[in-house]
C-alpha cells in the first residue's frame, strides 16, 4: 500500500514539475524579430499552423506572411446601392446599377498589386465583367462618379 501511494505521489509531483506552461510560443523553422524605435516586426518561416481572426474593427492573420497589403480608405464614400454576382466568380461577374443616371460613372478593377486590370465606362444599368482569364484571388472593384471614388467592393475569383 505504501509502495503504491509513493508511486502515485511521485507521478503527480513529476507531472507538476514538467507541466507545459501557457506562454506564447511559435512553431516555425526560422524567422526573427526586428525593432526600430517604436516599431517592431516579427517574421517567421515555415509555420505549420495558420488562422484568421476578425473583430468589428480589426483582422488578424497569423501564419503565412502577407506579401503586400493594400489599404483603401472608404470612410467618406457615398452609399450607392448595386449588385455584384456571382461572387466568388469563375467566368464572369455581373454588375447591376439600379440608377439610370450613370453619366460619368466608371468601373475599375484593381489587383492586390495595385494594377488596374479592367476599366470601363458605365453605359447601361447592367455590365458583365469577364474574369475567366484572371488568376484566382481577391480583386477590388472601384466605382467612380465624376472622377471621384464613390464605392469600393471586393471581387473574389476562384
Amino acid at each position: 500500500m505504501k509502495k503504491g501511494l509513493f508511486i502515485v505521489l511521485f507521478i503527480v509531483i513529476a507531472n507538476l514539475i514538467y507541466a507545459q506552461s501557457l506562454d506564447r510560443a511559435l512553431v516555425s523553422t526560422g524567422g526573427g524579430s526586428y525593432a526600430n524605435g517604436s516599431l517592431q516586426a516579427d517574421v517567421s518561416i515555415g509555420e505549420p499552423v495558420i488562422g484568421t481572426f476578425e473583430g468589428d474593427d480589426y483582422m488578424l492573420t497569423q501564419g503565412f506572411q502577407q506579401g503586400l497589403m493594400v489599404f483603401t480608405e472608404i470612410e467618406n464614400l457615398q452609399e450607392i446601392e448595386f449588385q455584384l454576382y456571382p461572387n466568388p466568380a469563375v467566368d464572369y461577374v455581373t454588375f447591376e446599377f439600379p440608377v439610370n443616371d450613370f453619366q460619368d460613372v466608371t468601373l475599375q478593377v484593381i489587383s492586390v498589386n495595385g494594377q488596374v486590370i479592367w476599366e470601363s465606362q458605365l453605359t447601361e444599368t447592367s455590365s458583365e465583367i469577364q474574369v475567366s482569364s484572371w488568376p484566382a484571388g481577391i480583386y477590388m472593384l472601384r466605382i467612380f462618379a465624376d472622377d471621384e471614388l464613390q464605392v469600393t467592393s471586393k471581387i473574389s475569383k476562384q
